[in-house]
């Protein structure tokens, strides 16, 4: 679903309201696709946000793998920005914004059993709180780096 205004003189497009489900995850964004240089294509600004996602739904877009490496939870709040550039979508994209995840679990079984026993002994010389298996963050990520 979404809701747009194209100016017919020059093709470009804001973004009111873009709602967008793939698998068990919902990204609602806004922003503009314009052309502000002479390269092929058109620069993209969005604010994006996902607040009940999965976060083997976005593995999945980014990572070639069978499998997602993890499953959980995902919440996020980020910019999205993406220059016209004759260069890789993944190696223009930037994210700028935060994002949280949990109750994660390796799809891999013998790199899970590590981390659960990582979690025990932590749990036990902290007396962390038990059961707690969550992530936040703020970070920038642009050209594959922090």
């Amino acid at each position: 679903m979404y809701s747009a205004i194209v100016d017919g003189t020059n093709g470009d497009v804001i973004l009111n309201k873009v709602t967008a489900t793939f698998l068990h995850t919902t990204i609602v964004a806004q922003g503009e696709v314009i052309d502000l240089t002479t390269h092929k294509g058109r620069t993209i600004n969005l604010d994006a946000v996902s607040d009940k996602g999965r976060i083997e739904d976005l593995l999945r877009l980014t990572v070639k793998t069978d499998k997602p490496v993890m499953t959980g939870y995902e919440r996020l709040k980020t910019k999205i920005y993406i220059p016209e550039r004759d260069e890789d979508l993944i190696d223009r994209m930037s994210l700028d914004g935060q994002f949280a995840i949990g109750d994660i679990r390796f799809t891999n079984n013998e790199i899970q059993d590590h981390i659960d026993t990582l979690s025990h002994k932590a749990q036990e010389s902290r007396n962390w709180r038990r059961g707690y298996r969550s992530f936040r963050a703020a970070r920038n990520f642009h050209d594959g780096k922090q």
